[in-house]
């Protein structure tokens, strides 16, 4: 055998070794194998959050998935839960009552504000923007969640702010989620 087709032999060799170390082999490769790890079983749990502090979804979506510590929140829109009407009032009380629902969501999964590392914030006016970060400041700590401010042409029941989070929390789940 030349040189060349000797070193393509050890790097077939070695592909099939890596793929099966990582679980990405056949399960023919795998049996075989003394490393032998089957990846497939292994799935974290998903943990629906559900809370009556927030205003309850109004789709087919969950207000919050918990998987591991990240907890992946729904977008909020300024609506009060107890009656799930919007919020009256100026601009700075929409964005006051979206923080205040992203919060009840957050608690509910174990966690807070300062647990999101990144929050997207969708405006229908991007000039409202300078007030986004005003209120902000008053519901988040240094150092503050990456951030994303979208302008959209309209929102859910003619809110003009949505804001959805992205949380890690190593805190256990409040008894109010399943």
């Amino acid at each position: 055998m030349n040189h060349q087709a000797m070193l393509f032999f050890r790097s077939i060799v070695i592909l099939l070794g890596l793929t099966t170390l990582l679980g990405c082999g056949s399960n023919a490769f795998r049996s075989g194998s003394s490393m032998n790890h089957d990846w497939s079983h292994q799935q974290m749990s998903k943990t629906i959050i559900k809370t009556d502090q927030a205003p309850e979804a109004i789709g087919t979506y969950s207000q919050a998935v918990r998987v591991g510590e990240t907890v992946y929140l729904s977008g909020q829109i300024p609506l009060i839960p107890q009656t799930m009407v919007l919020v009256t009032g100026d601009m700075e009380a929409e964005i006051r009552q979206v923080f205040e629902n992203l919060r009840a969501v957050a608690q509910a999964a174990g966690g807070g504000l300062d647990d999101v590392v990144k929050l997207n914030v969708f405006l229908t006016d991007l000039s409202h923007f300078p007030l986004v970060n005003q209120v902000m400041a008053d519901y988040f700590g240094e150092p503050y969640p990456a951030r994303a401010a979208i302008g959209v042409a309209a929102l859910p029941k003619g809110a003009r702010v949505e804001m959805d989070a992205v949380m890690v929390a190593a805190a256990p789940l409040a008894s109010g989620a399943r």
